[in-house]
């Protein structure tokens, strides 16, 4: 009877102990759910904050951080108006959080990298687009703290000619990077000006030249731009294309030129063979028309809505062709006038009729009629008619030349093509 009764009173004792130890075990869930959950926003601030240079424990930047950027060009295409870069951009910057964190340098690649710690908000500033491969990047932290980002980059930047002196000019491509959302005192971009300057590329790059173009100078800026009272630092890299003017040589200037040497022919050809001569007149004309329609229809759009050194020199050479049109027109004008005159039937002279007193024969009194001449008139239009083709067989290619001159002088000095 005694025994029941002493197992109810142990049972009944051990009942605060057990609430105990079940109320330590709930402490100890939300110990650890509120470790796990303040580690969580540990790392998203950690990764999301930038890392202040103050001191190791400061919350506040008395420093910017510093990062230094460095672009190795892969390639250039579809150079008109906009050109396609791929590139690979390389950040480096110092992040004391990491600092002794690791026993050895870490590196990773591929998907989720940028994940890993605070990275830099750079963006190309008026790219047309811009795609950052996730598999192509790489990412180097340093026992010291020193960390490095590597990416693939491919972007659509405009790219300006020198319409003026199309086809001999020299094209600009920019590359603007700048922070998004720290302003210079808290985040400063430089140039690394360790590697390549900032920005470096491949010179023997062939498929350059094989779209007309080779590159002739790379060069860096940097200068403070204002945002609403804010200043943010700009990085300005220029890639200088010479576009290759040598297919313009050969298949639009030297066409050219020997059209406007060609309708020279007619001054040449006998002026009274006036179909030969219009037949030459008309198809350097057309010609002429054509080659320069098809130079328009060739070029960027950017390019047609300007005058530029090439359709100066086509539509001259066309007014020297129209010219030697003309000069057979005025020519063939005052020789068919000469024609007509020479044509002319002469007017018949009037019968005289004489008294014979002396009985003489009329044979005898009749006056020999002579055959009518050209007149003055005639004669001196046939003078000037000659003086006006031989004029021109000089006059035109004296000036044609003189304009070749003038105009491969100034392509000279202005452009040292």
């Amino acid at each position: 009877m005694m025994r029941p009764i002493y197992h109810l009173l142990t049972i009944l004792s051990t009942l605060p102990l057990i609430h105990a130890q079940a109320q330590g075990f709930e402490n100890e869930e939300s110990t650890i759910g509120a470790d796990i959950l303040f580690s969580t926003k540990e790392f998203l601030k950690k990764k999301n904050t930038l890392p202040p240079l103050g001191g190791h424990h400061s919350n506040f930047n008395v420093t910017p951080v510093d990062v230094k950027i460095a672009l190795h060009v892969e390639s250039i295409r579809d150079i008109a108006g906009d050109a396609t870069i791929d590139l690979y951009m390389i950040e480096q910057w110092h992040d004391w959080r990491e600092e002794g964190k690791h026993s050895d340098d870490i590196k990773m690649s591929g998907k989720g990298t940028v994940n890993y710690c605070w990275i830099p908000d750079t963006y190309f500033i008026l790219a047309r687009s811009i795609y950052y491969s996730p598999s192509s990047q790489c990412l180097y932290v340093g026992k010291s703290g020193d960390i490095t980002l590597d990416r693939k980059v491919r972007l659509v930047t405009p790219c300006t000619p020198e319409v003026w002196f199309f086809p001999f000019d020299v094209t600009r491509c920019k590359i603007f990077i700048s922070s998004y959302g720290y302003p210079n005192n808290e985040l400063d971009l430089h140039w690394d000006a360790g590697d390549g300057g900032g920005i470096s590329f491949p010179f023997e790059y062939e498929p350059l030249s094989e779209m007309g173009f080779k590159i002739i100078n790379m060069s860096t800026d940097k200068f403070p731009a204002n945002y609403d009272t804010v200043n943010f630092t700009i990085l300005e890299g220029n890639i200088l294309l010479k576009r290759l003017y040598s297919v313009y040589i050969y298949q639009i200037y030297i066409p050219a030129a020997l059209l406007v040497v060609l309708s020279w022919v007619s001054f040449w050809i006998n002026r009274n063979a006036t179909p030969a001569r219009a037949s030459v007149g008309v198809t350097t004309v057309l010609t002429m028309l054509t080659l320069a329609t098809q130079s328009q229809q060739n070029m960027e759009k950017h390019i047609t809505l300007e005058t530029s050194l090439l359709d100066v020199y086509i539509w001259v050479s066309f007014s020297f062709v129209i010219a030697a049109m003309l000069e057979f027109a005025v020519s063939d004008f005052f020789n068919d006038k000469k024609t007509r005159l020479k044509r002319k039937p002469p007017k018949p002279p009037k019968p005289q009729i004489f008294e014979n007193h002396n009985n003489n024969s009329l044979a005898d009194k009749l006056e020999p009629v002579a055959r009518p001449l050209l007149t003055s008139q005639s004669s001196s239009e046939e003078s000037f008619h000659f003086s006006i083709d031989k004029t021109a067989r000089f006059l035109f290619p004296a000036v044609y030349v003189l304009f070749n001159a003038g105009y491969w002088t100034y392509v000279r000095l202005h452009t040292g093509s």
